[in-house]
């Protein structure tokens, strides 16, 4: 039975992440009371492998039970996870059965998981070495000029916010 497998998961996973807690949080909590970022930074890097870990596990799980109403609620768990990559989560999402994707659940999730996907195209269109992608923006004249436009020409493109105090300082002399 899936749930049945599930739930001793996730007792395993509880007990692990107890042990994680009992054992790191007081050196944790005296390293960040004490601004020692390098040990914060290796107990969050610990904690991370093992999120992984269990995260390796949830996906197994779904790709197992790939029918299984209860797979769809494991993709928050896994999105927990800062490091997760739509273009990795997806495939698992579409392996999964038309049931747990019928869910609201599992509606909620091809939806997050399609607007990650755009979101991490267009951040890989913009990477430091990539040309820059077209776009149109007003002149000082009050002309629209595209960044094509602009091809082969020596431009300057400076980047503000309306929010940003220096950066409306510095607008009068843009």
């Amino acid at each position: 039975n899936a749930l049945a497998k599930l739930n001793v998961m996730l007792i395993e996973v509880g007990e692990k992440e107890e042990a994680f807690k009992n054992e790191h949080m007081d050196n944790f909590s005296k390293a960040k009371s004490e601004g020692d970022t390098e040990t914060q930074n290796r107990i969050i890097k610990e904690y991370s492998k093992l999120t992984k870990e269990n995260n390796k596990n949830y996906i197994a799980f779904i790709e197992e039970n790939p029918n299984s109403l209860i797979c769809a609620e494991l993709f928050p768990v896994i999105l927990k996870d800062q490091d997760v990559k739509a273009k990795d989560l997806k495939p698992v999402y579409d392996k999964m059965g038309p049931e747990p994707k019928a869910t609201e659940m599992g509606q909620k999730v091809e939806t997050y998981l399609n607007q990650m996907l755009a979101n991490e195209k267009a951040m890989e269109a913009t990477e430091v070495g990539k040309t820059a992608p077209d776009f149109s923006a007003a002149t000082p004249n009050g002309k629209t000029l595209s960044l094509k436009q602009a091809k082969g020409k020596v431009t300057v493109i400076d980047f503000w916010a309306s929010w940003c105090g220096p950066c409306r300082k510095e607008n009068p002399n843009v």
